[in-house]
């Protein structure tokens, strides 16, 4: 099956085209009647079968294009590729313009991304209204040139329209409710002032907070939220009369997350407003989470938790028993919603699991979650450190640097509060891929038990163990922190 639409080479506006190769008995008569109306159209029908140019052509056709037209479809909504380049697409703000081809069943994402675009629909074959139409869209205004009135459109295999898509049973998942009662709600997020008022009792706020820039919405805030989600027994009575989502009360911005294991610094971008996170599937025919990590962890499943991000919130869904820790304090039951604000560190599984086997370090793995203005930033960063403490187990990510250590930049379970830790220790800085830490204090820093660091400064590895308040002379009360750090690596998971 050939396209008579010869894709665009030249250096006028052009419409860049996202479309499903199982869909293209439909899609080549549009785009050809297109391109006879004078519509410039790229497409990449004429470099399908070369892999290693694909890619590359693809990404800087869609760089340069002056539009695009998403022809979507329920075969569109199950390839990953599709999917990705309707994400990349969107980041890249272009024009969108989209074009339904059947009723396919969209995700809670994918909903939220094409109701920010122009959406028509198409018959087959393409009726002259939706030409028309299409022709009338102020997004492909400057991309219509001569009419070329040597393409003939072709009926590609008729007998495909008596082939209708099976339009599968949505079944209302509990991320459905959860998002649409997020969205009516904004439940204040500020445990500050509660980690304030309780610094005797640490182990409260093990279960209403994280960091200060990490706020999780507090115990009260999960009650609530499972008062407004319907339980499961409730979801499966009401299945029969749920048709479709009611989007009314949604946001409309997609905040894309980034998810950065730490045992590896790989990071990937997830695909829509709700993407799954899990481990590496051996077998093609596996269900597979939409972003995967290769990881050593066997308690790390395959289809681990989800990530539902709109507008400045994100919302954190554990999908299996093994349960998950946040920050190293906050442990999240499976199928209890989570909201977080800015970035969090997931540990899997959770700290009641771990407790099953000796080995920790190499039956849990460590990912950086990062989405809104805190995401971007972590996908242009070089390096990723970690401070861990090993008297509360917190545990903190950064990837802006210098990193400030004192008593003015308090954790929340209660490390770094001792009196004799000065109010603005130390620093530790990134310089040209070196970690230098640099002592300010009165007391000094210890680093693995020998060095005594005073005043000075002394170049860091990744497992540096700092004991702040180094006075090996006076009894006084000491806090450990682990020191690691990795490079970052990038990749769009194609």
């Amino acid at each position: 099956m050939i396209c008579n639409a010869n894709a665009y080479e030249g250096s006028e506006p052009y419409v860049y085209i996202i479309n499903c190769h199982q869909d293209d008995w439909v899609s080549f008569p549009l785009m050809e009647r297109l391109a006879k109306k004078g519509v410039r159209l790229w497409h990449d029908e004429q470099i399908r079968s070369t892999q290693a140019e694909w890619k590359p052509a693809t990404s800087r056709k869609l760089n340069s294009s002056a539009a695009v037209l998403v022809l979507l479809s329920d075969n569109f909504t199950k390839t990953h590729i599709c999917r990705r380049q309707f994400t990349d697409a969107i980041e890249s703000k272009k024009p969108i313009v989209v074009v339904r081809l059947d009723k396919p069943i969209l995700t809670l994402g994918m909903k939220l991304q094409t109701e920010a675009c122009s959406l028509l629909d198409c018959d087959f074959p393409p009726p002259d209204s939706l030409i028309d139409a299409l022709l009338q869209q102020e997004q492909l205004q400057t991309c219509v040139g001569s009419p070329m009135h040597n393409i003939i459109p072709q009926d590609y295999g008729r007998q495909a329209t008596d082939r209708k898509p099976v339009e599968p049973k949505k079944r209302p998942t509990l991320s459905d409710y959860t998002l649409i009662d997020l969205s009516k709600k904004n439940p204040p997020g500020d445990v500050l002032q509660k980690a304030a008022d309780n610094q005797e009792k640490p182990q409260e706020h093990i279960n209403t907070g994280t960091l200060p820039q990490n706020n999780i919405d507090n115990a009260s805030d999960h009650d609530k939220l499972e008062q407004t989600a319907p339980s499961t027994n409730k979801i499966q009575k009401q299945e029969e009369n749920i048709t479709e989502l009611d989007m009314t009360f949604l946001p409309k911005r997609i905040a894309l997350p980034i998810i950065l294991s730490l045992s590896t610094g790989l990071a990937q971008k997830g695909l829509n407003g709700e993407t799954v996170v899990g481990r590496q599937a051996k077998l093609q025919t596996e269900s597979i989470a939409d972003i995967r990590f290769h990881d050593e962890c066997k308690l790390f499943s395959r289809r681990h938790f989800k990530l539902i991000c709109v507008d400045n919130t994100c919302t954190l869904i554990c999908m299996h028993d093994n349960n998950l820790t946040l920050n190293g304090v906050l442990e999240v039951a499976p199928n209890e919603p989570t909201r977080i604000h800015g970035s969090c560190i997931v540990e899997v599984p959770g700290k009641s699991v771990l407790e099953q086997f000796s080995d920790k370090e190499s039956s849990s793995a460590r990912f950086v979650i990062a989405h809104d203005k805190d995401a971007q930033e972590l996908w242009d960063a070089p390096f990723i450190a970690t401070l861990e403490s090993k008297e509360t187990g917190e545990v903190r990510a950064f990837w802006k640097f210098p990193i400030q250590i004192g008593r003015n930049f308090p954790w929340t379970s209660g490390a770094m509060t001792t009196k004799t830790i000065s109010a603005d220790h130390a620093t530790i800085s990134l310089e040209e891929s070196r970690f230098l830490y640099q002592d300010h204090s009165r007391n000094g820093t210890i680093i693995n038990d020998d060095i005594l660091c005073h005043q000075k400064q002394h170049e860091l590895v990744s497992g540096d163990v700092l004991r702040i308040n180094g006075n090996k002379e006076e009894q006084l009360r000491d806090e450990n922190f682990i020191f690691r750090y990795v490079k970052i690596e990038r990749s769009n998971n194609l």
